[in-house]
């Protein structure tokens, strides 16, 4: 674990901060790394992922491009780990890695799409209108090209939990 070099990439990043809110998500994040570090078996590799992922998406990504850098090359490496060590110990460590890193990139283009004006709308709706409000709203809003809409759009919204309030 101290070969994947996270610690001095957090030390570097904390430097940057000077908002105190933004601090307290850093010491938050930080925390979770660090017990993720402390597990030492495979699902401790993937938690320690997740949550250097996290971090990635909630605090590195406000900080320029030198955080997000240092954290993308700290999570190659974490892969990498993940790679040997499903190659070594998983039968058919071939064919996880496969769906694994399938479950990588839709991870992203959800997280990408989270941060979507017209998203964030549709999934605070509360009913079938105000989602249809949010739809038209953004059809044809120039902040949203037609890429765009058509990946919010073509997303399974059954993932969400509607529940009426009538």
């Amino acid at each position: 674990i101290n070969k994947l070099a996270i610690q001095p990439v957090l030390d570097a990043i904390q430097k940057q901060i000077a908002d105190p809110a933004q601090m307290e998500r850093f010491v938050g994040y930080s925390t979770r790394i660090a017990n993720a570090s402390s597990i030492r078996d495979f699902s401790g590799l993937l938690d320690l992922r997740q949550a250097v992922n996290d971090f990635k998406y909630n605090v590195a990504k406000n900080l320029g491009h030198n955080a997000n850098e240092a954290i993308n090359e700290v999570i190659g490496r974490i892969d990498s780990l993940i790679a040997k060590t499903a190659k070594d110990y998983i039968p058919d460590g071939q064919q996880w890695l496969k769906a694994f890193s399938i479950a990588k990139s839709e991870y992203s283009k959800m997280m990408l799409m989270q941060d979507h004006i017209m998203f964030k709308n549709i999934m605070t709706a509360t009913t079938e209108s105000d989602i249809q409000k949010a739809l038209n709203d953004h059809a044809n809003k120039f902040d949203v090209d037609a890429r765009t809409f058509n990946q919010v759009v073509d997303r399974p919204l059954a993932a969400v939990s509607f529940v009426p309030l009538d």
